[in-house]
Formats: C-alpha cells, sequence, structure tokens
C-alpha cells in the first residue's frame, strides 16, 4: 500500500482497518472481548516505543529484547487466543490457557523470524538479509552474536548505518558463533511451552490443530508431510464454518 499510494494513505488505512476490528469486535458482544483487545492494542504501543528508543542502538539485552517481543507481537497472539476462548463461551481456564498459548506462539514466532532475517532465502522471503538490523531492530541471534564476540559490535554500528557491504560480515558472525542455533533453541523452548499451555483442554481435531500448528512454525522439519497435509483441510474446513459462522453472530443471524 505505502509503495502504491504513499505513506498518508497507508497510514489513513491501517487507523481504518483498526476503527473496523474495534467494531466487529464490539458488534460480538462477546463480554471482555474489547477490553482485552484494548489492552493488548496498548501493550503493542508500548513494545514498539521500547523497540524505536532502543533503534540504532546496541545495548539491548535478551531480557529487553522479549520485553519488545511480548508488546509488539505475542501480546496480539495472546488476544486471538482469548479471543477465540471468549467467542465459544469458554470457561476462564480455557480462556487463560489458550491466551498463554498465544503468548508463547507469539514469541517463538517473531524469534524465528529474527533467524530467517540473518540466515533464510532473500527471495522466498521478499527482504534482504539482516534488513531488521539495518533499520536500527536488533534481533535476537545479534545479540546472542554480540554477547559472545564483542568485537562485533563495531561491524554492526557500520551495518545500521547502511553499509551494505557489513552485511555479510554480520551474518557470518552470527553463524560462527553459533547464534542463529541459539536462537532457534529458545524458539523451539517457546514452543513447548505453547503446546504445554493447551494441556487443560480436552483432546480434539482443534486442540491437535493448534499443537501442530506451534510446531510447524518452529520445527518445520519435525512436521510429517501426511499429518500436515490432514490437519491443512481440516484447518481449511473450520476457517469457511467459522467465517460464516462469525459473520451471522455479527449480523444478528447465528
Amino acid at each position: 500500500a505505502r509503495i502504491l499510494w504513499g505513506n498518508a494513505a497507508s497510514v489513513l488505512g491501517g487507523d481504518f482497518l483498526l476503527v473496523r476490528a474495534l467494531e466487529l469486535t464490539a458488534a460480538t458482544g462477546v463480554i471482555g472481548a474489547l477490553g482485552d483487545l484494548l489492552a493488548a492494542i496498548g501493550r503493542m504501543i508500548d513494545g514498539e516505543a521500547l523497540q524505536l528508543e532502543h533503534r540504532g542502538r546496541s545495548d539491548l539485552d535478551a531480557a529487553g529484547y522479549i520485553d519488545v517481543v511480548d508488546g509488539k507481537t505475542a501480546s496480539l497472539f495472546a488476544w486471538c487466543g482469548r479471543a477465540g476462548a471468549r467467542l465459544a463461551a469458554s470457561d476462564a481456564a480455557a480462556t487463560d490457557a489458550l491466551g498463554a498459548y498465544g503468548l508463547h506462539l507469539g514469541r517463538a514466532f517473531q524469534i524465528v523470524d529474527d533467524v530467517l532475517d540473518v540466515e533464510g532465502d532473500p527471495h522466498a522471503l521478499g527482504k534482504s538479509v539482516l534488513s531488521d538490523v539495518r533499520e536500527g531492530k536488533l534481533t535476537l541471534p545479534v545479540l546472542f552474536a554480540l554477547e559472545r564476540e564483542p568485537s562485533l559490535r563495531a561491524i554492526l554500528d557500520a551495518c545500521v548505518a547502511a553499509d551494505a557491504d557489513d552485511a555479510g560480515d554480520v551474518a557470518a558472525a552470527v553463524a560462527r558463533t553459533g547464534a542463529a542455533a541459539a536462537a532457534r533453541e529458545l524458539a523451539q523452548q517457546e514452543t513447548a511451552r505453547a503446546v504445554a499451555a493447551l494441556d487443560p483442554l480436552p483432546e480434539t481435531p482443534w486442540s491437535e490443530a493448534l499443537r501442530y500448528i506451534a510446531v510447524e512454525r518452529a520445527e518445520p522439519a519435525r512436521v510429517d508431510p501426511d499429518e500436515a497435509d490432514a490437519i491443512g483441510r481440516l484447518l481449511r474446513v473450520e476457517r469457511s464454518q467459522t467465517a460464516r459462522l462469525l459473520v451471522g453472530h455479527v449480523l444478528g443471524r447465528a
């Protein structure tokens, strides 16, 4: 949208979509859903503000990184989990379980995205390697690399200053120090926490689908192709049915 119509139109479009999301959430009449969403938006703003505060600086630590991720990414995932539970009229235990699932899945999602920023295929991702770092955003693999090789800080600062020739050096240092593997391991730990959060829920095809989604995101090599195909068919059917039910509910026809 920004490339086609510019920043001003894109910002207005984002504002419109936010208002529509709030209207649709309010229209469901589900108690607590709108309040939860407003709180999540507040946390997302806090997370983005914290990231902005550290932009272009290399003094962020792993704990600060998790604070940023919890705010700008994981809080939205957590709200989605809780909102689904509320829409299904689930009890407090199930709502908390799905909220915890979303929180840990959101962390894993962001960490994996950070790993791809370092060692992903630029053509598949649609962006260049270390594009986040060039924008002054410190990702977890880079933070781990800095802890293991402090001399990397000067190279990193040059990369942030838009010196493209240094991007390869940073990526090589991340690989050399094993930082990407360490970040991937943390993503797997968060995935395990997400899966464990589902333990209070009954065993159904839907809870199994949630487990599959978590593992597929952080550890795609563990996914069985036949299982992936079956879950994919299940989710496509469920998305279609859920969309019809939700639209009917909003329109007062459910």
